[in-house]
């Protein structure tokens, strides 16, 4: 379960990747805006899971 998590969570930094890219060639500021909520979105994701599955009861991350 931790391999599909990790793997998971490297999909979503893949395409926070490419939201950022995006967001620089944006044109207009509300698609801007638009962009960079889905990017806290995707990090508030990453955050959850790592915190939620994979770290130990003290915090630390789990290798």
């Amino acid at each position: 379960m931790e391999e599909q998590i990790t793997d998971y969570i490297s999909r979503l930094k893949i395409r926070r990747d490419h939201l950022l890219k995006e967001m620089k060639e944006e044109q207009t500021v509300e698609l801007r805006s638009l962009t960079l909520g889905e990017i806290k979105a995707i990090d508030l994701v990453i955050k959850e899971l790592t915190t939620e599955f994979l770290t130990d009861k003290e915090g630390s991350k789990i290798t």
